[in-house]
């Protein structure tokens, strides 16, 4: 009768253990497809055309609407 539920238990732990090796498994394959679909998006033409658009938005002032400060905007 003991040895019967000191098997159990042995079984039990052994079960939790391959549950945790499992779910870490799943995680790890997760963040792995989470990085490459990171990385394809980082390097597509999309992203990279954002990117600049972004920078020269930014970096470039607009026309002002009066005749003597367009002079100077050029």
């Amino acid at each position: 009768m003991e040895m019967e539920k000191r098997r159990q238990a042995g079984m039990l732990k052994e079960k939790k253990i391959e549950q945790e090796r499992m779910l870490e498994e799943r995680k790890l394959k997760q963040e792995r497809v989470l990085k490459e679909r990171e990385m394809e998006w980082k390097e597509s033409p999309a992203n990279k055309l954002k990117l600049w658009g972004d920078a020269l938005r930014n970096a470039v002032s607009r026309m002002p609407v009066e005749p003597m400060d367009i002079v100077s905007w050029f």
